[in-house]
Order: structure tokens, then sequence, then C-alpha cells
């Protein structure tokens, strides 16, 4: 039978929806080429206006022994985040993701033709990755169903482990556009680790509040 509205009312009142403008993306940790931006890093999750919450699929194979075949899955890949930056008056956030590649490919951009040092030296992969955190927050209701936006809680916390920025967009720029400008950032990853504050294990708390407190650096 359908559900009567009453039901429905209960359900809502109890855990309410969740706000997509409710969150924060902050990079803990660039690699050492990037120290001298720790300031812009911590000014990151007031710009970052917009990302996606990656998902994860998982891949494997199908076994067939007899009728329909079975799909065995044995690993599982993670989508990129994207997420886009207001960027500042001088530009300071692009500038800090293009060297961030820079430390990665070598000198791709160079200022005078003669200083060729380093120029498309690749990194080691151990020094060129980064940790990206993602905080999403749930906004609590009272007893008597009132929102209390100075009582935000962390409820889900999402660490991208081995993070580097793959792809930064294009930006366009046009004399009839009086908006500020967006920068757009594709940042890859080798795995996620996720923590949720109401399905959390006992066996894994210390990991769990040690990745609280990584994420929360950036805004510290």
């Amino acid at each position: 039978m359908p559900f009567s509205i009453k039901q429905f009312n209960a359900v809502v009142s109890r855990t309410g929806f969740g706000r997509t403008n409710y969150f924060e993306g902050a990079i803990l940790n660039p690699p050492s080429e990037l120290n001298d931006y720790a300031a812009m890093r911590r000014n990151l999750p007031f710009r970052i206006e917009a990302l996606n919450l990656p998902g994860r699929t998982l891949q494997g194979f199908q076994q067939t022994y007899f009728g329909p075949p079975r799909e065995i899955s044995t690993r599982a890949t993670y989508n990129s985040c994207n997420f886009t930056v207001a960027v500042s008056k001088d530009f300071r956030e692009r500038e800090l993701f293009m060297r961030w590649q820079d430390a990665i490919i070598g000198r791709y951009r160079v200022g005078n033709r003669q200083d060729f040092a380093g120029m498309w030296d690749t990194e080691y992969y151990d020094f060129c990755v980064g940790t990206m955190a993602i905080n999403v927050y749930s906004n609590p209701i009272d007893s008597g169903g009132a929102q209390k936006p100075e009582n935000y809680e962390t409820c889900y916390t999402v660490l991208l482990e081995e993070a580097f920025p793959i792809s930064i967009n294009d930006m366009a720029l046009a004399w009839g556009d009086e908006g500020y400008a967006r920068l757009q950032v594709e940042m890859r990853y080798r795995f996620a680790s996720e923590k949720h504050n109401r399905f959390n294990s006992t066996k894994s708390a210390t990991r769990e509040k040690n990745q609280r407190e990584r994420a929360n650096q950036a805004i510290i």
C-alpha cells in the first residue's frame, strides 16, 4: 500500500534533507614547491564555490557457470573531483594550480628563452601529490522543527589521497561580461578515505579522528 502523508512528514522531520550548499573544500598538503603559498591554500575554502562529491565504480569480470553470467567485482575506480574556484583579482588561484602542475611535469612555462633549467623534467610521483579534503555539513533541527544555523555539524568527511590537478580549464574573458572570474579544476586521486559521523566503526575510531583533524587543518 502507498505510504501516508503522516509517514512522509515523520521521516522528513526526523532526518531532513541534505543541503548541497553546506560544504567546504580544501587542499591539505600539496607538494613542497608550494609551501610558499600556505596563506593562499588556507583561503581556498572561501573560494571553492562548487564541487562534486566524487563517486565510485566497481570493476571486475563476468563469470558464467550455468545460465545468466554473474558480475564478479574485484576492485573500485574513483571518479575525478571537479571544482570551481572564484579567483582573486590578481588570479593567484590559477597560478597556484599551474605551479602544482609545473611541479609534476617540469617547467613548461618559461619567461626567458635562455632559461631552460628544469624544463620538461618529470618529478617523482610521491613528491607531487597531495590531499584534498571535502567537509559536508548538516544543519541540526531542534525538537520544535526550527533550524539552528549556528550549530552546523560535520556529517561527512572525504579525503582524496594522492591527489593532483590533472586539468585546469580555460577561463573565458570578455569585455561584455561584468561577472567575476571562475576557474574550473579537475582533481585526480588514487583513493578516497571517507567518514560518516553516524555510521562509525569503533575499530577505526582513532584513524577517523585523525582524518577529521587533518580535514579541519585548512580552516584553523
